[in-house]
């Protein structure tokens, strides 16, 4: 096993700074939250909200089993100062876990064959596998400091996609077959990737038979698979409830609505994840100042952007609604003002669960989004079929701020076990 001081030595490429790896960060991801929103619009100016919810169903189908089947690699790549576990571990547990994710929604969507949802869904799940054979390769690059290739990559895969599903509505291809277009580009992005990442005596010899450290790693990674397969369900059961109680429609509504939210997300994904590894070594190495210092730049952040997006939807939520939309979303003033709210309440959440990893406190996270699912679940169950799209928005608020005060709970915790009462 290498030490902490040898993995930053060596071969490795030169760590870019901070500053630089936040900037590519933030790029890649608001490209990506971009292209993922401007998808939506595209859907609800050139079809309606069914066609929205119709994309939106098959896409919460294929995210809660791709989170879990992706364990969370990335992040214990990023975090693994130590080299406890090779590249070509993670690289071979990653391959079996996206097979099987595949095959499962293949599956799906065979079951589906007749309607385009079937279609959409296997387009979705052959998208995502490629997107999970990158993240193998972000890791490695994360741990590295270099978001800069990271930022290139996500921002060409997510603009193009977007951009095929125009161009697929506007030539009357329909819309599976835009989702066929995008899962291309992952597939090209997926080549670019590998270049110059995979070291090069990685081979399917390293995926099966299991080797004792693939399982190994497996079974440390399992934790995170399932937190990350509750945080998908906890965007995604109102979906479900919507879809079984009222009508696609409204699954259509809830999902545009929410995308507006995703912005602020991903400014706090993208500081967390450029952050990720100097909290990691700040926690090892028991820094405390400077732990605290970074950690307090990350939480003012998220809730920076949650009083903003707040206030935004009260004063101007029906005029942006309407123009970004159209009249038929700007009737859920409302329901987009609870939105924002359960999305400040999430980005808190979420600056916690970095600060959770980065400190390798993975196995309590699963206590707390399960908590904030069941909530979430709980309300929408009793709100959702009397209020429809408004009842979602409340059960979502209520979900992730159970999920923030439990998080912060035992942050705190973990942060005075490790550095006492400094």
């Amino acid at each position: 096993m290498t030490t902490v001081a040898s993995t930053r030595t060596g071969a490795e490429p030169r760590a870019l700074p901070l500053r630089l790896n936040f900037a590519w960060s933030l790029l890649g991801n608001v490209v990506g939250a971009g292209a993922q929103w401007m998808l939506i619009v595209i859907l609800a100016r050139v079809g309606d909200a069914a066609m929205v919810g119709t994309y939106a169903l098959a896409l919460s189908l294929a995210s809660p089993v791709f989170l879990l089947a992706n364990l969370h690699l990335r992040t214990l790549q990023a975090t693994d100062l130590a080299g406890e576990f090779t590249f070509r571990t993670y690289f071979g547990l990653r391959l079996l876990t996206s097979a099987a994710a595949s095959l499962l929604l293949a599956a799906v969507g065979v079951f589906l064959n007749g309607s385009i949802s079937g279609g959409v869904l296997m387009a979705i799940a052959a998208a995502k596998a490629f997107e999970a054979a990158s993240e193998v390769c972000y890791g490695k690059l994360q741990r590295e400091e270099r978001m800069d290739r990271i930022g290139k990559s996500m921002s060409v895969r997510s603009a193009g996609s977007a951009l095929a599903m125009l161009a697929a509505l506007q030539f009357g291809w329909g819309l599976a077959a835009g989702a066929w277009m995008g899962a291309f580009i992952a597939c090209g992005v997926f080549v670019y990737d590998g270049h110059g990442a995979w070291p090069a005596d990685v081979s399917l010899s390293d995926v099966w038979p299991l080797s004792p450290e693939l399982t190994r790693l497996a079974r440390f990674a399992a934790p995170m698979g399932v937190a990350l397969l509750l945080v998908s369900l906890h965007s995604n059961v109102p979906r479900y409830l919507l879809a079984t109680y009222r009508t696609e429609r409204e699954v259509g509504l809830i999902s545009a609505l929410g995308y507006l939210s995703i912005a602020g997300n991903m400014l706090v994904m993208a500081f967390g994840q450029a952050a990720g590894p100097a909290l990691a070594l700040s926690f090892l190495e028991r820094n405390w100042y400077r732990f605290r210092r970074q950690a307090g730049q990350l939480l003012v952040l998220a809730a920076g952007l949650g009083i903003l997006g707040i206030l935004c939807a009260a004063a101007f939520g029906e005029s942006l609604l309407g123009a970004v939309y159209g009249a038929e979303f700007a009737a859920e003033r409302r329901s987009f003002v609870w939105l924002m709210a359960a999305g400040a309440a999430s980005y808190l959440g979420a600056a916690c669960g970095y600060l959770l990893s980065s400190a390798r406190c993975f196995r309590p996270q699963i206590a707390v989004l399960a908590a904030g699912l069941a909530v979430t679940a709980v309300f929408g169950w009793y709100l959702i079929p009397r209020r429809g799209v408004s009842g979602a928005a409340l059960a979502q608020a209520a979900g992730y701020s159970a999920q923030l005060l439990i998080g912060a709970g035992i942050l705190g915790v973990s942060l005075v076990r490790q550095f006492g009462r400094t």
